[in-house]
């Protein structure tokens, strides 16, 4: 891409999602995430983000009847 607009808003995201990424807690659910989307080649920090909380909304949910 060479839109200079375009760059700037993904660099802005990225950005904001690094600073939140600084934040989290639950360390080891973070470190899986990354090994498992960066062997596949979605490492940025968006993706990341997003996958986590995905992963942690997930992982606190239980199945009921």
């Amino acid at each position: 891409m060479d839109d200079p607009a375009t760059l700037r808003m993904m660099e802005e995201e990225e950005l904001k999602s690094l600073k939140q990424l600084t934040e989290i807690k639950n360390r080891k659910l973070l470190d899986s995430v990354i090994a498992t989307y960066c062997e596949i080649g979605m490492c940025n920090y968006s993706t990341i983000l997003m996958m986590y909380q995905e992963q942690l909304k997930a992982s606190k949910k239980e199945l009921t009847w």
